[in-house]
């Protein structure tokens, strides 16, 4: 199963994700990624049920934030005693345009297995003026350097995407809506 939310265009927008692993082998890739403008407001919620042995998921969620905007991100990784071998990853990272953006990220394990890999973390920062001061050096605009830092941010997530065509389609979208993150 494969999984990509893209959050961008709505006021407030929420989306829950509930994932039940009950065949052994059973594999999961929940990807999200959120570029908000303004006073835009996105909830990312995951819960991820490893109800047998010897499955894997892994969830990275990403966001870009400008203006006034806000994400939120709660996701629940649950490991049932009798999981083993379960493997799970739990990642969100979260780009601050402006000092005003806000992130309320809250990653979390439940496991009751003993035999299992599961990690997760959550970043939050911001973009250093010296690297903007770098492409501004080379003749780039502050505006074109916020679009190419926020492109690469978002770039793993893309390739990410087993789907060619969606991969293409995500591409345009996101130049649309970091053009929004400059203004």
């Amino acid at each position: 199963l494969q999984i990509f939310s893209f959050h961008t265009g709505s006021l407030i927008s929420r989306h829950n994700v509930e994932v039940n692993l009950t065949q052994e082998n059973s594999e999961a890739d929940l990807l999200g990624l959120a570029v908000l403008s303004d006073s835009q407001h996105c909830d990312n919620k995951t819960l991820i049920r490893h109800s047998v042995g010897h499955c894997t998921t892994r969830q990275i969620y990403k966001s870009i934030l400008s203006g006034e905007s806000r994400y939120v991100f709660s996701g629940k990784i649950k490991i049932a005693p009798g999981a083993q071998k379960a493997s799970s990853e739990q990642l969100n990272k979260n780009l601050l345009i402006s000092t005003k953006a806000e992130v309320n990220s809250e990653p979390q394990l439940e496991v009751e297995a003993d035999d299992v890999k599961a990690t997760h973390g959550s970043t939050v920062g911001q973009l250093s003026e010296e690297e903007i001061f770098y492409f501004k050096s080379r003749g780039i605009s502050r505006e074109k350097a916020l679009d190419l830092l926020s492109f690469g941010f978002a770039a793993d997530l893309v390739e990410r995407i087993e789907s060619k065509d969606v991969q293409k389609w995500l591409k345009e979208q996101l130049k649309k809506s970091f053009f929004k993150l400059s203004q």
